[in-house]
């Protein structure tokens, strides 16, 4: 949805000018206190494909931002906490703290994907829709909650049901 993306962009925004005023020319120290996150996202029992998954600070005052993946064809996901730079130089994993969750995938009306390369707000000019019931993918509204410890891995399954 293209609320869903200004959210993101703008989390990722907030995200990138916090980190950009404490570092220095070396790496912050919260990057030391990253724990590796990863899981599975299944609604009513099937993977979830193509689906961004969000950890939001439930305290926007948390060192270390919010932490973002996407699902693979299996639902598997990680989480890297998104920094300035290349894509390829994002470190993976997020600060320990506590977390509200997003899960947000846009489909076409008939249920197929969305074409590849479509920005979300092509998609939606295009009527796709949010795949996953509000519940889980409107920020104001998403019931997921995790506290994420200072144990490396932390494994995080989401079992979502439809509405």
């Amino acid at each position: 949805m293209f609320v869903r993306k200004n959210l993101v962009f703008a989390l990722l925004t907030l995200s990138g000018i916090s980190i950009g005023c404490v570092q220095s020319k070396t790496e912050p120290a919260y990057f030391a206190d990253l724990v590796i996150v990863y899981g599975k996202v299944t609604l009513d029992g099937n993977p979830v494909s193509g689906a961004t998954i969000t950890f939001i600070p439930a305290d926007m005052s948390q060192s270390g931002g919010i932490g973002t993946g996407v699902t693979v064809i299996s639902g598997d996901y990680d989480l890297t906490t998104p920094q300035p730079g290349s894509l390829e130089s994002q470190p993976k994993g997020i600060v320990p703290g506590n977390y509200k969750v997003t899960i947000t995938k846009l489909q076409m009306p008939d249920g197929s994907p969305v074409p590849e390369g479509t920005d979300d707000a092509m998609a939606m000019a295009m009527d796709a829709r949010e795949a996953i019931p509000a519940k889980y993918s409107d920020s104001d509204k998403t019931e997921l909650l995790v506290e994420v410890d200072h144990t490396s891995p932390f494994v995080q399954n989401f079992e979502l049901k439809s509405e």
